[in-house]
């Protein structure tokens, strides 16, 4: 399967706006979909190499979009674990990696799957 394009470089949602940077970032990379928290990079001595990235594989990514649109905790066979908080924040978890995103965040997030701006094809 390959992506639009745009989610070939890191990207976020058109609707993440003016919460100060603070997004869910996606990019394909091969099979899998990348997940990374913008937050990461405002601390200068935080470096790219070392950010917190979750793998999600591309049929896993399609269900975990459709499920963020109705803002619900899953959990996509034993490899990741989305918790959506009473306040409208979520989790994303791993074996090992935790990101843990903002109410903004999740909810330009979801618009933007909502929009098809993570659409895989």
């Amino acid at each position: 399967m390959t992506a639009k394009n745009r989610l070939n470089d890191w990207t976020t949602s058109s609707f993440s706006g003016n919460n100060g940077g603070a997004c869910v970032e996606v990019k394909i990379e091969g099979d899998a979909v990348l997940v990374r928290d913008s937050k990461f990079r405002r601390d200068p001595g935080n470096r790219d190499r070392t950010q917190p990235q979750i793998g999600i594989s591309v049929g896993a990514w399609t269900e975990l979009c459709q499920r963020m649109i109705s803002m619900t905790s899953f959990t996509l066979g034993e490899a990741l674990r989305v918790t959506v908080h009473n306040d409208g924040a979520a989790t994303f978890e791993n074996w090992s990696i935790r990101l843990n995103f903002t109410p903004d965040e999740m909810d330009a997030f979801a618009k933007g799957v909502i929009d098809g701006e993570f659409t895989v094809v």
